[in-house]
């Protein structure tokens, strides 16, 4: 949520009207205002043995849906949300697998918008580590992932996608969910310098929330104890997982659906829970392949074809219905520290070559297991297999007043070659 999008009782409330009218931009920014006091009442309405998250969820997922249909709340949303918790809870203590779990009913309710509660800080960076993380995950937990969780369907509905049974599926999910929570992590950690971007990989399976809590001789935990840095970024993963719930900021940065024209498909079946842009019969129903688009969509732009090319800090997208989708996001996180993500949607790609930039500086450190070479100021790669999460280290040189960066990229996907690129300035340092 960007610093201009923080509001108090009053706006909450705009956005609340606004959500329920179709806004679905007006959606995520009260579910990002919200977010932090509704995981809190979760984490005192779900009993032990109970996600939060999961439950928070998929009580959020409902709420979008209602607001697709037209027929959602037009204020006090996240009552809706905390009685839709209270519902699943004992849905799950009816279940025959749940009879000794009891319903906590010291757990308030609330009425009325209570502002105070509601974290007035910028969530933004917090939900882009959410989708850093989830591109980086495999493609099939990935998949799972926004089936289950972005789509709200259930496992045995889409079994036959992923040519499983439901079992297995839930298995999947399972095993998506806590690689989703650690990568979150991963990212966070790959923040840092070259030496802790190196070492955020080797974190154990599964992180706890207090890295003190693991064994000193761990894997990735040596360095940890040395580094002030990554505890700093572990205590803001640990946070993000307490207060937020990855699973529910998932389903909150998801909430924006921005598909192409060539994503939209007037005659699709429609699931039970297929979502709509705009009301009454002749709403046109958005493919499953539009809200996968919408999922990485932050500052960017869904364009058709396959050359990309964005200013600063973007996401870029390649949508259409036979060729696969690809995301570039490049980021200065600090005077000296670019941040780069890069990733295609498909069963089979490489990164044929990725080419770095740097005006008015030089770069510190060559990636492991990257192949390069350097010439003037450029560096030029091919990287390793699989998407790029890499954090580049930049030292001013003195001759410019400002550092530039320019970053090209080339992939192949099969049949189809996906070029990309990004220009932009690293901030200034604060004298």
């Amino acid at each position: 949520m960007a610093a201009e999008d923080h509001v108090d009782e009053e706006g909450v409330a705009r956005l609340n009207e606004r959500a329920a009218g179709g806004d679905r931009g007006a959606a995520q920014r009260y579910l990002s205002a919200t977010l932090p006091y509704l995981r809190a009442v979760a984490n005192r309405i779900v009993p032990a043995g109970v996600d939060p998250d999961d439950v928070l969820s998929e009580a959020i997922f409902r709420l979008l849906q209602k607001w697709d249909e037209g027929a959602g709340p037009r204020e006090f949303a996240h009552t809706y949300v905390i009685r839709t918790i209270r519902n699943i809870v004992v849905d799950e203590i009816r279940a025959p697998r749940s009879r000794n779990v009891a319903l906590r009913d010291d757990a308030p309710l609330a009425d009325v918008v209570a502002a105070e509660k509601f974290r007035r800080i910028d969530l933004s960076s917090d939900f882009e580590l959410v989708r850093t993380a989830m591109r980086a995950l495999p493609d099939d937990q990935r998949r799972v992932l926004e089936a289950v969780v972005v789509n709200g369907r259930k496992p045995g509905e889409v079994s036959a996608q992923f040519q499983r049974n439901p079992a297995a599926v839930s298995n999947l999910l399972k095993r998506a969910k806590a690689a989703l929570r650690r990568q979150v992590l991963v990212a966070a950690l790959s923040e840092g310098e070259l030496d802790c971007q190196r070492n955020a990989t080797e974190v154990p399976r599964p992180p706890r929330l207090d890295w003190r809590e693991h064994d000193r001789g761990e894997t990735g935990i040596p360095h940890i104890l040395g580094c002030e840095p990554c505890q700093r970024r572990w205590a803001r993963w640990s946070g993000i997982t307490s207060a937020l719930g990855v699973s529910a900021a998932l389903v909150v940065v998801s909430a924006v659906d921005v598909p192409s024209a060539s994503a939209v498909d007037d005659t699709a079946s429609e699931s039970p829970h297929a979502r709509r842009t705009g009301r009454g019969p002749g709403a046109r129903r958005v493919s499953l392949a539009a809200r996968r688009a919408s999922l990485f969509v932050t500052l960017g732009t869904v364009t058709t074809g396959l050359t990309l090319a964005a200013v600063g800090a973007t996401t870029l997208l390649t949508q259409d219905a036979a060729k696969p989708l690809a995301h570039l996001t490049v980021r200065a996180t600090s005077p000296t520290v670019l941040a780069l993500q890069f990733a295609v949607d498909a069963a089979q790609w490489r990164t044929e070559e990725i080419s770095l930039t740097i005006t008015g500086g030089e770069i510190r450190g060559i990636p492991q297991g990257w192949d390069c070479r350097t010439s003037a100021h450029t560096l030029t790669c091919v990287p390793e297999k699989g998407a790029i999460v890499r954090t580049f280290s930049v030292t001013p040189n003195g001759s410019a007043d400002a550092i530039h960066y320019a970053v090209d990229v080339h992939a192949t996907a099969g049949e189809f070659t996906v070029d990309g690129s990004a220009r932009g300035t690293f901030p200034r340092s604060q004298p």
